[in-house]
């Protein structure tokens, strides 16, 4: 029997049940292998649900198939089912517990999930594992930040990038946190060290063009572009803005998103592990 040939991936994707009937006469490797290659190329085109179904039918065929479990956590992750994402890279931890990459996806998934402590715990082994992983140290700034622990945030933040794109990181978690004058600050500080600094510049313009005596106005656009609970309990009859106000807002705050793990970076982020 001559080799298969997997289909091209244009804008369509692959229909599940046609693969399974491509690969049903197949040994369990090579069918594992053919789903794989399939799951790669539908989660390079966007296909995410597809892609899981794949990499899912992959493990069915053959359990513990290198690499695939990670790549289905980053599936899951993309898709914010977090859980599962979780349950991908703890069983790859359970085979490698010292795995500084996996330390450092769990983490990051953590952080997506908003559960900081526990982000900042796996990403802590992740550095313990391998002090060198420049994006463990940035995530950790990230999850440090986070919970306002500004100095050490900061140094996490000097160990994955320049001194000024230390600053503009940590000016972004002040603004995260509702500190416009403490994010203000750092961008100065950014730019007295890069002047031309992408990512510095763009955050202070963003500042600048915040209503300055809206400080609870800014917050509530802030908490929800970050999909935070905000803090303070307040009635209806004295909130500041509609939502309409609050979406305007978000139309000209644009946070420093964390990276993505799996996704392309710019050249101002720090380089993610995920594949």
């Amino acid at each position: 029997m001559g080799d298969r040939v997997i289909p091209e991936i244009t804008t369509q994707p692959i229909v599940n049940s046609t693969v399974k009937a491509q690969d049903a006469d197949l040994p369990p490797e090579k069918s594992a292998k053919l789903c794989l290659a399939t799951a790669e190329e539908l989660e390079k085109n966007g296909h995410l649900d597809q892609a899981i179904a794949q990499y899912e039918l992959a493990l069915k065929h053959q359990p513990g198939l290198p690499g695939t479990g990670k790549k289905l956590a980053a599936c899951y992750a993309r898709q914010g089912q977090f859980d599962k994402a979780i349950e991908q890279y703890q069983k790859g931890l359970a085979g490698s517990p010292r795995d500084a990459d996996l330390l450092n996806d769990i983490g990051y998934t953590y952080y997506e999930k908003e559960d900081f402590v526990t982000a900042e715990k796996y990403l802590r082994q992740a550095i313990t594992s391998k002090p060198s992983h420049q994006r463990a140290h940035g995530n950790l700034g990230l999850a440090l930040g986070r919970q306002c622990k500004w100095k050490e945030s900061l140094e996490e933040f000097k160990k994955a990038g320049s001194p000024a794109t230390a600053q503009a990181n940590l000016a972004a978690m002040y603004l995260a946190a509702g500190k416009a004058e403490e994010a203000r600050r750092s961008c100065n500080i950014a730019l007295g060290l890069e002047p031309n600094h992408k990512t510095a510049r763009e955050l202070l313009a963003k500042l600048d063009e915040l209503p300055k005596e809206e400080g609870k106005t800014v917050k509530q656009a802030e908490a929800k572009l970050l999909k935070q609970p905000e803090t303070t309990k307040e009635s209806a009859s004295t909130q500041v803005t509609s939502d309409a106000t609050a979406q305007e807002q978000l139309k000209s705050v644009q946070l420093q998103k964390p990276v993505r793990v799996n996704r392309q970076t710019e050249q101002s982020e720090f380089r993610p592990v995920k594949q």
